[in-house]
């Protein structure tokens, strides 16, 4: 969800893995604006960017949990950073690698005995479901809202995940095309390059050995395995537990 909200008269939403950025409110609460006696819950939400302020509560209240609100706001797993979105200026919201959204949300939230959601795990990549409304796994790029090439290549899980000494990265290409694959950190530091070049259609399989460029080995964390072409971009998860 992009557009604004507003909660009114006792009313009491459940507001879960809503991504509400770049609004504006003539008043107040260009994101959120909670007004008599209202009482939202809200979790796994990125509110960011939006004029008039963030999350507003005249006269009500707010329940906020595992969320990235611009400013920062009181409760636990509640988070204020920069989101870190493909492309906000064109409207691409989805999550770029090292996105502190990536896995900082909550799969199941039970409030005073009652279980308000339950995301199943299939619905989750990762160890947490992300903040915000997209899931951080294949991360499109401007051409591929146009359709173009989106199966021109598979980027498999890595095996073992976690790892701790070597791991194996799969890949496949239905067709030739000039091939990028790299490892960044969370941050979104390139670690290691492990393919520049053009390649056949085929299946392909790296070992990686745990190593930085310069072959120095690298640290215990969460690391992104990316393979990119002139068209589309995949992007994995790795956890590297030493």
């Amino acid at each position: 969800m992009w557009g604004c909200s507003i909660a009114i008269n006792l009313a009491t939403p459940l507001v879960v893995n809503n991504t509400i950025v770049n609004n504006s409110a003539s008043i107040a609460g260009g994101g959120i604006y909670c007004w008599q006696n209202a009482n939202p819950t809200l979790v796994n939400n990125i509110i960011w960017g939006n004029s008039g302020g963030e999350l507003v509560v005249d006269g009500a209240g707010a329940i906020v949990r595992w969320s990235n609100i611009k400013g920062g706001w009181t409760g636990e797993g509640n988070i204020n950073a920069n989101p870190l979105f493909a492309d906000s200026m064109t409207g691409d919201y989805h999550l770029t690698s090292g996105s502190p959204c990536i896995d900082a949300g909550i799969a199941l939230f039970v409030w005073h005995g009652d279980t308000l959601f339950n995301i199943p795990g299939d619905k989750i990549v990762g160890p947490n479901p992300d903040i915000g409304a997209f899931e951080f796994d294949l991360v499109p790029i401007s051409n591929q809202r146009n359709n173009q090439v989106k199966t021109s290549f598979l980027l498999h899980q890595n095996y073992p995940n976690p790892f701790n000494s070597t791991t194996q990265i799969r890949y496949s290409l239905v067709r030739s095309d000039y091939i990028k694959v790299t490892v960044y950190d969370a941050q979104g530091k390139v670690i290691a390059k492990l393919v520049n070049e053009i390649q056949a259609s085929g299946e392909y399989n790296i070992a990686w050995n745990i190593t930085d460029a310069r072959e120095n080995p690298i640290s215990s964390g969460i690391y992104f395995i990316e393979l990119r072409s002139k068209f589309v971009q995949q992007v994995r998860k790795m956890l590297l537990i030493r």
